[in-house]
Protein backbone atom coordinates (compact mmCIF):
# COMPACT_ATOMS: atom_id res chain seq x y z
CA UNK A 1 0.00 0.00 0.00
CA UNK A 2 2.74 2.47 0.89
CA UNK A 3 4.66 3.96 3.76
CA UNK A 4 4.89 7.18 5.74
CA UNK A 5 6.99 8.90 8.34
CA UNK A 6 8.20 12.15 9.87
CA UNK A 7 11.35 13.95 8.67
CA UNK A 8 13.98 14.78 11.23
CA UNK A 9 13.88 18.47 12.21
CA UNK A 10 17.58 19.04 11.32
CA UNK A 11 16.95 17.77 7.74
CA UNK A 12 14.23 20.35 7.02
CA UNK A 13 13.97 24.13 7.05
CA UNK A 14 10.21 23.98 7.63
CA UNK A 15 8.91 25.85 10.69
CA UNK A 16 7.11 22.73 12.05
CA UNK A 17 6.97 18.96 11.71
CA UNK A 18 7.11 17.55 8.20
CA UNK A 19 5.27 14.32 7.46
CA UNK A 20 5.96 12.36 4.28
CA UNK A 21 3.88 9.54 2.79
CA UNK A 22 4.02 7.50 -0.38
CA UNK A 23 0.95 5.54 -1.43
CA UNK A 24 0.70 3.12 -4.30
CA UNK A 25 -2.48 4.38 -5.95
CA UNK A 26 -2.57 1.45 -8.37
CA UNK A 27 -3.08 -0.92 -5.42
CA UNK A 28 -5.72 1.30 -3.86
CA UNK A 29 -7.67 1.58 -7.11
CA UNK A 30 -7.37 -2.07 -8.16
CA UNK A 31 -10.72 -3.84 -8.28
CA UNK A 32 -9.57 -7.41 -8.52
CA UNK A 33 -10.96 -10.58 -6.99
CA UNK A 34 -9.95 -9.46 -3.51
CA UNK A 35 -12.33 -6.50 -3.59
CA UNK A 36 -15.30 -7.04 -1.28
CA UNK A 37 -18.64 -6.80 -2.98
CA UNK A 38 -21.71 -5.60 -1.13
CA UNK A 39 -24.92 -7.52 -1.59
CA UNK A 40 -28.08 -6.16 -0.07
CA UNK A 41 -29.85 -8.41 2.42
CA UNK A 42 -32.86 -10.19 0.98
CA UNK A 43 -36.07 -8.30 1.70
CA UNK A 44 -38.41 -11.17 0.86
CA UNK A 45 -38.46 -14.64 2.40
CA UNK A 46 -37.26 -17.79 0.71
CA UNK A 47 -39.45 -20.87 0.41
CA UNK A 48 -37.76 -24.26 0.60
CA UNK A 49 -38.98 -27.54 -0.81
CA UNK A 50 -37.29 -30.94 -0.68
CA UNK A 51 -37.15 -33.56 -3.42
CA UNK A 52 -36.24 -37.14 -2.49
CA UNK A 53 -35.68 -39.67 -5.26
CA UNK A 54 -34.32 -43.06 -6.22
CA UNK A 55 -32.18 -43.18 -9.37
CA UNK A 56 -29.83 -45.70 -10.99
CA UNK A 57 -26.22 -45.51 -9.73
CA UNK A 58 -24.92 -44.45 -13.15
CA UNK A 59 -26.83 -41.15 -13.10
CA UNK A 60 -24.35 -38.46 -12.06
CA UNK A 61 -24.86 -35.52 -9.72
CA UNK A 62 -24.09 -33.23 -12.66
CA UNK A 63 -26.89 -34.74 -14.74
CA UNK A 64 -29.38 -34.42 -11.88
CA UNK A 65 -28.42 -30.77 -11.28
CA UNK A 66 -28.69 -30.03 -15.00
CA UNK A 67 -32.16 -31.62 -15.11
CA UNK A 68 -33.30 -29.58 -12.11
CA UNK A 69 -31.80 -26.33 -13.42
CA UNK A 70 -32.55 -26.46 -17.16
CA UNK A 71 -34.64 -24.95 -18.49
CA UNK A 72 -33.92 -22.30 -15.90
CA UNK A 73 -36.69 -21.78 -13.39
CA UNK A 74 -36.60 -18.04 -12.57
CA UNK A 75 -37.80 -18.53 -8.99
CA UNK A 76 -35.20 -21.20 -8.15
CA UNK A 77 -32.39 -19.61 -6.13
CA UNK A 78 -30.32 -22.62 -5.02
CA UNK A 79 -30.06 -26.41 -5.00
CA UNK A 80 -28.41 -28.33 -2.17
CA UNK A 81 -27.83 -32.09 -1.88
CA UNK A 82 -28.43 -32.97 1.77
CA UNK A 83 -28.78 -36.76 1.75
CA UNK A 84 -27.23 -39.62 -0.23
CA UNK A 85 -27.71 -43.28 0.56
CA UNK A 86 -27.07 -46.53 -1.29
CA UNK A 87 -27.25 -50.18 -0.37
CA UNK A 88 -29.47 -51.72 2.27
CA UNK A 89 -33.15 -51.89 1.43
CA UNK A 90 -32.70 -49.65 -1.62
CA UNK A 91 -31.08 -52.56 -3.42
CA UNK A 92 -28.10 -52.77 -5.71
CA UNK A 93 -27.62 -50.46 -8.65
CA UNK A 94 -29.70 -47.64 -7.16
CA UNK A 95 -29.13 -44.70 -4.86
CA UNK A 96 -31.38 -42.45 -2.82
CA UNK A 97 -30.78 -38.70 -2.99
CA UNK A 98 -32.51 -35.76 -1.36
CA UNK A 99 -32.16 -32.15 -2.48
CA UNK A 100 -33.30 -28.92 -0.86
CA UNK A 101 -34.50 -26.36 -3.41
CA UNK A 102 -34.76 -22.72 -2.37
CA UNK A 103 -37.15 -20.43 -4.21
CA UNK A 104 -37.20 -16.63 -3.95
CA UNK A 105 -38.21 -13.55 -5.88
CA UNK A 106 -36.18 -10.42 -5.14
CA UNK A 107 -39.12 -8.07 -5.75
CA UNK A 108 -41.99 -9.67 -3.81
CA UNK A 109 -43.13 -12.46 -1.52
CA UNK A 110 -43.92 -15.69 -3.36
CA UNK A 111 -47.16 -17.58 -2.87
CA UNK A 112 -47.28 -21.29 -2.13
CA UNK A 113 -49.14 -21.81 -5.41
CA UNK A 114 -46.29 -20.24 -7.43
CA UNK A 115 -43.66 -22.35 -5.69
CA UNK A 116 -45.75 -25.52 -5.95
CA UNK A 117 -46.17 -24.99 -9.72
CA UNK A 118 -42.41 -24.45 -10.26
CA UNK A 119 -41.59 -27.42 -8.03
CA UNK A 120 -44.05 -29.68 -9.88
CA UNK A 121 -42.36 -28.84 -13.22
CA UNK A 122 -38.96 -29.82 -11.80
CA UNK A 123 -40.33 -33.06 -10.33
CA UNK A 124 -41.91 -33.96 -13.68
CA UNK A 125 -38.59 -33.33 -15.52
CA UNK A 126 -36.75 -35.61 -13.09
CA UNK A 127 -39.36 -38.33 -13.59
CA UNK A 128 -39.48 -37.95 -17.39
CA UNK A 129 -35.80 -37.30 -18.22
CA UNK A 130 -34.03 -39.46 -15.62
CA UNK A 131 -36.65 -42.05 -14.76
CA UNK A 132 -36.37 -40.94 -11.14
CA UNK A 133 -38.68 -42.61 -8.66
CA UNK A 134 -39.81 -39.64 -6.56
CA UNK A 135 -40.66 -40.15 -2.92
CA UNK A 136 -43.14 -38.07 -0.98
Amino acid sequence: MGFGGQLLADKSSAPGSVLVAELHADLLLATGESAKKFRELDRYPAIRRDIAMLVPDEISQEKILRTIGEPREPLLESIELFDLFSGGEIGTGRKSLAYRLTYRDRSRTLTSEEVNAAHAKIRERLRRDLGAELRE
